[in-house]
């Protein structure tokens, strides 16, 4: 494999997984895969930003007219709280404004950085691909 067919699996795909895709976001955000440890599995959870539950869709209006299940595995939509911070309890997929506030306190920076975000819509998430695609590449490179 090389670097542009990683980058068009990753932009292309959707990503499932959790224990996949918590590795993947720790690497994107700049640990290492080879130095990942166990207990941060357990310590974080993927946290989908536009969120899986239908019963919130309706409040994300930057999605009308789309299939958010389009959406929600793309890697842009993907990131990383704890535990604690994600709690179902915490009802806060009612919307990104309520998130946000979560996520600009979160200490990892792929998650920190979404809080620079004014709404989070298609061409949010199109963007944040891009940005964790180039980074994907950055860390794992396959052209060397």
């Amino acid at each position: 494999m090389d670097d542009s067919k990683f980058k068009e699996g990753l932009y292309e795909g959707q990503m499932k997984g959790a224990s996949k895709v918590k590795r993947f976001l720790f690497g994107v955000n700049g640990r290492p895969p080879r130095s990942y440890q166990i207990f941060k599995d357990r310590e974080f959870t993927v946290e989908h930003i536009l969120p899986q539950s239908n019963q919130h869709w309706n409040s994300w209006k930057a999605f009308e007219g789309q299939d958010p299940r389009d959406w929600i595995n793309r890697i842009g939509n993907l990131t990383l709280l704890t535990k604690t911070d994600n709690k179902p309890t915490r009802n806060f997929n009612r919307s990104f404004e309520k998130k946000k506030a979560i996520f600009r306190e979160c200490s990892l920076s792929i998650t920190s950085r979404l809080a620079e975000y004014d709404d989070w819509t298609p061409e949010s998430i199109e963007k944040r691909q891009r940005y964790m695609v180039k980074r994907a590449v950055e860390v794992w490179r396959f052209d060397r």
